[in-house]
């Protein structure tokens, strides 16, 4: 279903509403707290920061998941389209005939093809729109009048409808494509500014004001009826219609009690009001959308305090919450299919008014304390190996050691280095390919490299490097030969150094003898195994990589403002990938060399807002994720470019130090360590994603009915399975689905079935962000087992032959038959098998002169059937040799009486 959203004119005028509807707020009325921010359920991004975006703005949701956005800008005046369809977001103009887009609605039909209707007010026409990004069709609809403003279009099997005002007639006017042609009829009388149209089970459904009235014009097959929804003195203008499982709704704005409400229709036709929000001076712009299950959501914009709010209704209750203090008007709703909200809307934060988006679909943390055992956990590393387990080295401050934890059976610790008072500050930690670990790390007290790995089974540790003050820093990896790598610092001497095991033997050697080196470290390695560091020098930052004469060093930013936090990533086309961070002016930042010279870096984060501490990581879709500390607040938060724009959420909100790490498993999932400074315990949260695809899909077949049988997913996705999605078709191009299962069933019977029907099964597994891919497919038919054939048997020189008739197949396709003769012993022994479609067998090799025995069986998706009768024969030499006599006496007979004929016929005899 698609959503269009009526908004309200120039940026200008809206900027002042809040500050005049505050005067009105005042007179005795009550204030009360607005729902509560959340930071940390959704995600934020800007698709179009160059436009000065105003009403309207409306979104679409095609059948595979990707997002359209039509919206205006109020500087050009013109209609603007977005999209991310080809999974990176873009932008591009849709009409700049003078003044167009103002009110506009968009939806895509089943084939992908995008529709939008709009106001074109230079003209006072209501125009369309149809193509793909990049070709647009534009047209006129209706020129008849001022017509077309408050449009809203939608699908119905690919015929499109729109509604709209007609301003100069004071109605609502309904326009369907006949595919050439537009035609135009009258919907309702009397109406008002503001309208919706929405469909459900082929039926228009059309939301409008008259009178101080809103009502809902329904249009069944060729009729319009008109039914009231609700009264009030003052309704606003800006409401919207959607559909819930099977429910039509409306969300709306009492101008009279500043209540956000919300009508729904039942199946009588009666509508039921009810107040949403009370609790906030609410505002115009609401947009509605119902999701897959019943729920209904509603995004809507706080006038007094300038807050995008969100309201959703689980079945029972509604949940109010602000999901941005900065903006939200005009805001534009649709839900995927994994039932998560995407939401596009006005940011008011920056110059201009950009189109913004907000999500809650892969936005969800889940964190945990690892050890909360003392002062824990202020300097950790982690890793994640190839199963997905979880591996994080540690500095315990309490009792000066370096500890370790692993997620394997549950969250469990060790001490791994206790050797001096203060030993196992700023961990490195990676995994090599048998999954044994290895760490470096600093020892304050002898003021040493140190080394630990559990290679042998279990934990050793030994110092490195001894000279001078050395490893305060380090950075260590592992390459694809598990040779351990390490670069790190000397205080003593402000040189990098580097020390690796590659030849057997640990070698030191210098990276960086400039003696200006300082503060952190970040390491990794490229598909052919060279060494890159990335550190600081001078405030500079610097990339070295390892060559065979020594280490080459280039300057990725040459400022004298770097410090502190520094992450790199290495991908497999051996891009690399920086987050560092300018303390001059508290900027994060994030540099590249993808096109194999260094990118102009990118600041990710401002205004003291992050970044001293970070990590960045690349998943397998070549996205970017940095996780990083805003040290003003002790938040954690974190960034990653989704579909080509960066988005950002808080993550937690507790507390966490300036040393954090992260990384990235295969399936995509994100793993952080940090610091709580309040609790002071070793912190762990994960994100949580789709789970894989559900495994070994199989089916057992019986008389009308197929039993279904699964393994549950490698991967959960970081919460748990709860339910399998079963879609059932009669081929593969055409599922749908059929049934739902708890996540803790791994066995389904579709009973009542028609033997000899044919059906195509697939799976999905679901957790609470949503469902994985589909699982392998398998197709079955329900059957009864065949028929026993009946066999005849015929011996031949050193040979039986069998044939027989095929048996009744039960229902369903005789697969093969199975062949089986009785041995010495007595026993029959399966010795072939022929295609279903195959009623002989030859069994060769025999003793002439002794009797075997047989019998066949036929097999169905059922299985194997009754045995047949047995049979018996006697291979024999005669038997082909009088076989042979016999055909040679007819070939003769036949040639005698062709020549008997031939002379004949000649006059010959």
């Amino acid at each position: 279903m698609q959503t269009k959203k009526l908004r309200a004119s120039a940026i200008a005028w809206i900027l002042l509403v809040p500050l005049f509807m505050g005067l009105l707020f005042i007179g005795g009325t009550e204030a009360v707290d607005p729902p509560e921010l959340d930071e940390t359920s959704w995600m934020k991004g800007i698709i179009d920061s160059e436009s000065e975006v105003s009403n309207v703005v409306s979104a679409a949701i095609d059948l595979d998941g990707y997002l359209h956005v039509v919206y205006y800008d109020y500087d050009e005046q013109y209609l603007l389209y977005a999209t991310n369809a080809d999974g990176l977001w873009k932008t591009e103009i849709v009409d700049s005939t003078g003044n167009v887009g103002k009110y506009n609605s968009i939806a895509v039909d089943s084939t992908g093809k995008v529709h939008i209707s709009y106001f074109d007010n230079t003209n006072q026409d209501l125009k369309y729109a149809n193509g793909r990004f990049g070709s647009w069709t534009v047209s006129v609809v209706d020129t008849t009048g001022v017509v077309g403003e408050y449009n809203s279009l939608v699908c119905v099997n690919d015929e499109v409808h729109i509604v709209y005002l007609d301003y100069s007639n004071n109605t609502l006017k309904h326009a369907v494509s006949t595919g050439t042609t537009w035609e135009l009829e009258v919907a309702a009388e009397d109406v008002g500014l503001g309208s919706a149209l929405t469909t459900v089970d082929g039926k228009l459904y059309a939301a409008f004001i008259s009178d101080n009235k809103m009502y809902c014009a329904v249009k069944n097959n060729d009729t319009w009826s008109m039914e009231e929804v609700d009264v009030s003195s003052a309704f606003a203008k800006e409401l919207d219609i959607s559909v819930s499982d099977g429910t039509v709704f409306i969300s709306y704005f009492d101008t009279n009690s500043h209540d956000l409400k919300v009508a729904t229709r039942s199946s009588s036709g009666l509508w039921s009001p009810v107040v949403v929000d009370d609790t906030t001076f609410v505002g115009s712009w609401t947009a509605a959308y119902g999701d897959s299950i019943g729920r209904m959501h509603v995004s809507y914009y706080d006038f007094l305090n300038q807050d995008l709010c969100y309201a959703v209704y689980d079945g029972s209750s509604w949940a109010l919450t602000r999901l941005d203090d900065s903006g939200g008007l005009c805001s534009a709703m649709v839900s995927d299919d994994n039932n998560k909200q995407h939401i596009f809307y006005i940011d008011l934060v920056m110059a201009k008014t950009p189109l913004s988006y907000i999500t809650n679909s892969e936005a969800k943390w889940v964190s945990s304390v690892v050890d909360g055992q003392g002062d824990v956990g202020e300097q950790s590393s982690i890793a994640v190996d190839a199963d997905g387990f979880v591996h994080i080295a540690y500095y315990d401050d309490t009792n000066g050691s370096l500890n370790y934890a692993n997620n394997v059976e549950g969250w469990n610790t060790t001490v791994v280095d206790n050797s001096s008072a203060k030993v196992g500050m700023y961990p490195s930690i990676a995994i090599d390919s048998e999954g044994f670990v290895h760490i470096s790390y600093y020892d304050d007290v002898n003021q040493d490299l140190r080394y630990a790995t559990n290679t042998g089974g279990s934990w050793s540790t030994d110092s490195r490097d001894t000279g001078g003050d050395v490893g305060l820093h380090s950075s260590l990896t592992v390459d694809v030969n598990d040779t351990v790598h390490i670069v790190y610092l000397s205080s003593t001497s402000k040189n990098l150094k580097y020390t690796g095991n590659a030849g057997g033997d640990w070698v030191v050697n210098i990276v960086d003898n400039s003696g200006n080196v300082e503060s952190k470290i970040a390491t990794g390695i490229d598909s052919n195994g060279t060494v890159h560091a990335v550190y600081y020098r001078s405030g500079e930052l610097i990339h070295a990589n390892q060559t065979a004469s020594g280490w080459f060093k280039e300057s990725v930013e040459s400022t004298d403002q770097l410090g502190e936090g520094l992450s790199m990533f290495i991908d497999e086309n051996d891009v690399i990938y920086v987050s560092y961070y300018n303390t001059f002016s508290s900027l994060l930042k994030y540099v590249n060399n993808a096109n194999g010279t260094w990118n102009t870096s990118e600041i990710i984060e401002s205004g003291n807002a992050g970044g001293i501490g970070n990590a960045i990581s690349v998943d397998s879709n070549g996205n970017e994720r940095i996780a990083y500390v805003d040290s003003t607040q002790s938040i954690l938060k974190y960034a990653e470019r989704r579909n080509g724009i960066w988005m950002y959420q808080k993550v937690d909100l507790e507390g966490c130090g300036n040393e954090m790490s992260m990384a990235i498993d295969s399936f995509g999932r994100v793993h952080i360590s940090y610091f709580d400074p309040v609790s002071e315990d070793l912190r762990y949260t994960t994100s949580v994603t789709f789970p894989s695809a559900p495994l070994n899909l199989t089916a057992d077949i019986d008389s009308g009915a197929i039993t279904l049988h699964w393994d549950q997913p490698v991967n959960n996705g970081g919460a748990p399975i709860t339910s399998f999605m079963i879609y059932r078709g009669s081929a593969a191009d055409n599922l749908t689905l059929y049934a739902e299962v708890d996540g803790a069933t791994t066995t389904y019977v579709d009973s009542g079935l028609e033997n000899g029907v044919t059906w195509v099964y697939k799976l999905k597994a679901g957790n609470s962000e949503g469902y994985s891919v589909f699982s392998n497919q398998i197709i079955a038919t329900p059957c009864t087992l065949p028929g026993a054939p009946v066999v005849d048997a015929d011996g031949e020189d050193g040979a039986v032959v069998l044939d027989w008739d095929a048996p009744d197949n039960g229902g369903a396709a005789i697969e093969k038959y199975n062949i089986y003769r009785k041995n010495e012993t007595g026993v029959y022994q399966l010795i072939g098998s022929v295609n279903g479609d195959v009623t002989y067998y030859k069994d060769t090799g025999l003793e002439n002169g002794k009797e075997y025995s047989y019998f066949v069986t036929a097999v169905n998706p059922a299985g194997e059937g009754p045995e047949s009768a047995p049979v018996h024969a006697t291979p024999d030499e005669g038997l082909d040799m009088m076989l042979i006599i016999v055909i040679v006496i007819v070939v003769l007979a036949a040639v005698g009486i062709g020549a008997f004929v031939f002379l004949r016929k000649g006059g010959k005899i």
